[in-house]
């Protein structure tokens, strides 16, 4: 949301119903330290955020859930994503 819509952190805390410092935290990887390297994942992530960017913040959670199912659909989940902190050891 903040690099590919210009959203300020406080803006895309406000869509996605979490603190500024929350999202600093992920940006940062103190939070969230997975990669996600599966261009479909990828793709409807982008997806979800523009839809919440463009709508109400009542569309986050239908938007997470979404991306849970299509992650959900790909039985092995090492597939797609890897711990960041574990890339770096």
């Amino acid at each position: 949301m903040i690099k590919q819509f210009g959203l300020s952190q406080r803006e895309a805390a406000e869509k996605l119903g979490i603190t500024p410092s929350a999202v600093c935290q992920y940006l940062s990887k103190k939070r969230g330290k997975t990669d996600i390297f599966d261009d479909t994942i990828i793709e409807e992530i982008s997806l979800s955020a523009e839809r919440i960017v463009k709508n109400d913040e009542s569309i986050v959670i239908l938007e997470t859930c979404r991306i849970c199912q299509i992650v959900q659909k790909i039985k092995n989940f090492s597939v797609i994503c890897k711990d960041s902190q574990k890339n770096k050891d």
